[in-house]
């Protein structure tokens, strides 16, 4: 069974966030937030209180997208899911107190329990992996265990990290992660190409780059 993964303290990088729902969100303090919600208990606007917080989610959400690649197809989701965590804290409001951790801790453990639903399947070691690969036998994708910034580089060890955590490091746009999304996996050249309204020569000159790089690591 796959580990969960979660964002540590120490997961401070953060990638932009598009989605349209927080992308122009002006940053909000603390001190700013609660007194938003208390604006909405007093009989003010219940919207105002729910936006207040679309900065730490887009915060929240960029560091997931910084740290583990294979929530960088996600983003929409994942802010979603903050949103509906934020909406439905702010119509059981009853207090302001330390309301900004309380609400932002719901929203991370949310977006955590979403993702790790997403990515439920587990793979063989990476160990295995190659040996399947050098005997000609099947290779079963899963999703990545470990985040990104921890990666090993030049001589140190590969073993621990999993074969989809190579495969999205392999990614060089986002092109590439959308062909490699799960949802892909299944499909021929041409259904993800259609999907993805690009040629299929695209797509199999992509394929073949992303088999090839993966090759690499796996003989290694």
């Amino acid at each position: 069974m796959a580990s969960i993964i979660r964002l540590q303290p120490h997961h401070t990088k953060c990638f932009s966030v598009e989605n349209l729902l927080v992308v122009d969100a002006k940053p909000m303090t603390p001190e700013q937030i609660e007194q938003a919600c208390q604006d909405y208990l007093d009989g003010g606007s219940r919207d105002d209180a729910i936006m207040a917080f679309a900065s730490c989610i887009r915060h929240i959400t960029g560091r997931w997208l910084a740290t583990f690649p294979v929530t960088r197809t996600m983003e929409d989701d994942l802010v979603s899911v903050g949103m509906e965590t934020v909406i439905e804290s702010i119509d059981k409001l009853e207090d302001t107190e330390d309301v900004t951790n309380v609400i932002t801790n719901r929203v991370l453990d949310a977006q955590t329990r979403h993702i790790n639903d997403y990515r439920s399947a587990s793979a063989p070691s990476l160990t295995t992996q190659r040996q399947k690969w050098r005997d000609g036998k099947e290779v079963h994708y899963s999703r990545p265990l470990e985040p990104s910034d921890d990666r090993p580089d030049g001589d140190q060890d590969l073993e621990q990290f999993e074969f989809v955590d190579l495969m999205f490091h392999a990614a060089q746009d986002d092109l590439d992660l959308q062909i490699l999304h799960p949802s892909n996996w299944a499909c021929s050249h041409e259904e993800i190409a259609e999907r993805l309204e690009v040629d299929q020569s695209t797509i199999n000159r992509r394929v073949r780059r992303l088999q090839t790089v993966l090759k690499e690591q796996l003989e290694k």
